[in-house]
């Protein structure tokens, strides 16, 4: 009797809830209202939803995919429930190890109808590279439907809206994988379901201009690539940006382009050491590229401060590196006065930024921030006569940056790509240069 006793409530006794183990992970929540738990319509809606994705990902053992179902609830004990907001799409994804949440919002309408907003999260996971499209993506095309009877041409509206998601989830994992034109492509065939998508011309933008920065560092660079590359990206962003205007991350990323286009000039043609302006000739065509950096960032800048995105603190970091380079622009005109100027705006730009990233603990973009930072202190060292004082405030920046893989250490591309290819070389070059404790 006391075997059966045990047995009885080892069967019986409470289990933790699953997580999700794939390679690449899915959790598609029940729709709901604002604020409120998921109706019918909305279950059946998402049961729609999740039966599209599934489908469309049959034989792609690598991608796993959870909807609410008993068997889920049977076999791990897991109820994901509705969401209807990035916090909770955030929370979902971190108890379920998801990368990405695909849920939807109802809105009621007049006449007992209501319209559904299809939304989907990225969960930045450690030990991939998917900070720089973490966070919220609205498909802004929303779908009107009798709450009594949606009927068959919602479903299939929905199954095609499902499909366009699935195609940006493929090329965000391929990019995890380092299958940068697999992702490309997909990203592309995702136009096919979603037309006229700001978030599907961002994502190809952005993964042509990924491509382009690879080109530029490849051995040997392929410098002609790299800028047809860019050009690319430019197209699919600005489509983004007209398509959306205020679109933050488009304007952050045309920023990072404008940017590329300035160091990829700069790799071919190195601003001398006497910043003499002797090569002038060379530099000031750049002048106009640098300019419209700036112009995006801060675009992204003040859109993100007024709709109250975290994004705003990135924007910064990203204008902070562009006035470092439009200090070396000036340089190469033999302007140091005007370099010094932009350097000051750098180190402004990028102190803005940290404490919204130190409150969010965003390790990686911490370190990007800190590196910046250095090299900000480190060229204004450079033209105030290698005064020892910044460069031990640049030190000092790159060695906050190497702390940041203490504290996240389970996370290889903060650890590897950034702290390990960047920061610590920095900070070990200040230390052999200048002396002093690393």
């Amino acid at each position: 009797m006391g075997v059966l006793i045990y047995f009885f409530a080892q069967a019986n006794w409470p289990r933790e809830p699953g997580r999700m183990t794939g390679a690449f992970n899915i959790a598609v929540a029940q729709f709901a209202p604002a604020g409120g738990p998921a109706d019918d319509a909305g279950r059946l809606l998402s049961q729609w939803a999740a039966e599209q994705v599934a489908a469309d990902l049959a034989g792609r053992p690598e991608f796993q995919v959870w909807h609410d179902t008993g068997q889920l609830k049977a076999e791990q004990n897991v109820t994901i429930g509705a969401v209807a907001d990035a916090a909770e799409a955030a929370q979902a994804a971190e108890r379920l190890n998801a990368d990405v949440v695909i849920y939807g919002l109802l809105t009621p309408q007049a006449g007992g109808f209501a319209s559904l907003d299809l939304r989907f999260f990225v969960a930045p996971q450690q030990q991939r590279d998917l900070g720089s499209v973490g966070g919220q993506y609205a498909l802004e095309a929303p779908l009107t439907f009798n709450l009594a009877d949606p009927g068959l041409d919602v479903a299939q509206a929905v199954g095609r809206q499902a499909s366009g998601v699935v195609r940006l989830n493929l090329g965000l994992a391929y990019e995890t994988f380092g299958r940068s034109d697999e992702a490309l492509a997909e990203f592309q065939a995702a136009d096919d379901y979603l037309p006229d998508s700001a978030i599907v011309q961002f994502l190809i933008g952005q993964e042509l201009l990924f491509q382009a920065q690879r080109a530029a560092a490849a051995a040997p660079p392929d410098f002609a690539r790299a800028q047809e590359l860019a050009g690319q990206a430019r197209l699919a962003l600005e489509a983004a940006d007209r398509m959306k205007p205020g679109f933050a991350r488009a304007r952050i990323a045309l920023g990072s382009q404008a940017a590329f286009m300035v160091q990829l000039a700069l790799l071919q043609n190195p601003i001398p050491d006497d910043c003499q302006g002797s090569q002038a000739g060379l530099y000031r065509p750049r002048l106009a590229e640098i300019d419209r950096a700036i112009a995006s960032y801060q675009t992204a800048v003040n859109a993100s401060e007024a709709a109250g995105l975290p994004l705003g603190a990135v924007a910064q970091v990203g204008l902070a590196g562009a006035y470092r380079l439009q200090a070396a622009l000036q340089c190469g005109l033999g302007d140091p006065a005007a370099a010094r100027a932009a350097l000051d705006l750098g180190l402004a730009a990028a102190e803005a930024g940290l404490p919204a990233l130190e409150q969010a603990r965003e390790y990686r973009l911490l370190a990007q921030a800190y590196h910046t930072q250095g090299t900000l202190y480190e060229y204004q060292a450079y033209l105030s006569d290698d005064d020892p004082a910044l460069y031990r405030q640049a030190r000092e920046a790159y060695d906050r940056c190497v702390a940041q893989g203490a504290l996240s250490p389970t996370d290889e591309f903060l650890a590897r790509d950034l702290v390990g290819r960047l920061c610590q070389p920095d900070r070990d070059r200040l230390q052999a240069q200048y002396g002093g404790n690393p």
